[in-house]
């Protein structure tokens, strides 16, 4: 069974895990189109990713605006969560399922690190990986690859 998992975001990732052998068929920065003077989803290119996978689950880490991102980033990033949401459904016929990232960070003690952490931890977890985290921006990839990992985990222990 196919489990995508998405850290979301205009710059975000989504990583598609295959739980009967434990190997990822693919890891991508989330497709974006120029709209205006904007990116935003790309959801032609996302749901033709995703329909290629034919996944039984999606995981989006759930995330919420803060206060600082004002109104419009807030509206912007609230779009981007929706058409994610969208893509999903759509790919599964099944509503998203949801961590929020103190659930799965806690999980893999990295509550309180940076984004570098997520990245150093994908590089252990799967070395034959590293050609898709090479870059330090590459974070959102390893934090949807260890969202995957952690929708797919034993129900007790850590198993790494």
């Amino acid at each position: 069974m196919i489990v995508v998992a998405i850290d979301p975001g205009i710059d975000g990732a989504a990583a598609a895990l295959d739980d009967s052998c434990g190997l990822f068929q693919d890891v991508i920065d989330l497709p974006t189109r120029i709209v205006g003077k904007r990116r935003e989803i790309d959801v032609r290119r996302l749901s033709s990713w995703m329909y290629h996978l034919m996944p039984r689950r999606v995981v989006i880490e759930e995330v919420h605006s803060m206060p600082r991102d004002g109104r419009v980033g807030s509206f912007n990033f609230g779009v981007t969560y929706g058409m994610l949401k969208a893509v999903s459904l759509l790919a599964t016929n099944e509503p998203p399922e949801f961590v929020a990232p103190q659930r799965w960070k806690s999980y893999f003690r990295l509550i309180s690190e940076d984004k570098a952490a997520s990245r150093g931890l994908a590089l252990r977890l799967w070395p034959d990986q590293e050609h898709v985290l090479t870059r330090v921006k590459d974070h959102n990839r390893a934090e949807a690859m260890l969202i995957a990992h952690w929708a797919v985990r034993p129900p007790i222990g850590r198993n790494w």
